[in-house]
């Protein structure tokens, strides 16, 4: 889901604009990261989909309040990234095997479990023993990564 909250028609232009306005469960946190348009990691900031999806105006989304959830609950959770993908108002058929979003979504997927790039953010040395991917792409889902001593990553998502 694309967020759109806080999006509002401006009268006088008839443009979309965002007011830029964040209430406090989307405020960065230094635990919680996104993978850029770029394919790096990044502090996460709204909007998630800057970069990602360019059809419309992006504005304050679930993906945010959700990380900040799971910090809640669990606060020795680790290192949070969130993988945004979605773009607003495409069909579910838009999204099917072989399609151009789907593998969209692949490259997006397979470049987060394998790093995506360079990590930036106020700890860029740290590397957690776990990330946690949310995907924010039609199905609703979740990674977690778990990365052994020698390096290597097992993932429950089987992605090609």
């Amino acid at each position: 889901m694309v967020g759109r909250g806080r999006v509002e028609l401006d009268a006088t232009t008839g443009l979309l604009y965002w007011d830029g306005i964040l209430p406090p469960e989307c405020q960065p946190n230094a635990s919680i990261f996104r993978l850029d348009a770029d394919l790096n990691w990044v502090l996460a900031s709204e909007p998630l989909h800057d970069g990602i999806d360019t059809t419309l105006i992006n504005g304050v989304g679930p993906g945010m309040p959700f990380a900040h959830e799971i910090l809640r609950l669990k606060p020795d959770y680790g290192t949070i990234g969130l993988v945004p993908c979605a773009l607003a108002g495409s069909p579910i058929e838009r999204w099917q095997r072989g399609s151009s979003l789907y593998d969209l979504l692949l490259l997006r997927v397979n470049a987060a479990v394998e790093g995506g790039g360079r990590r930036e953010g106020p700890h860029p040395a740290r590397q957690p023993s776990r990330l946690h991917i949310s995907g924010g792409f039609p199905i609703s889902s979740r990674i977690v990564i778990n990365q052994g001593s020698d390096g290597t990553c097992s993932c429950p998502l089987n992605a090609r």
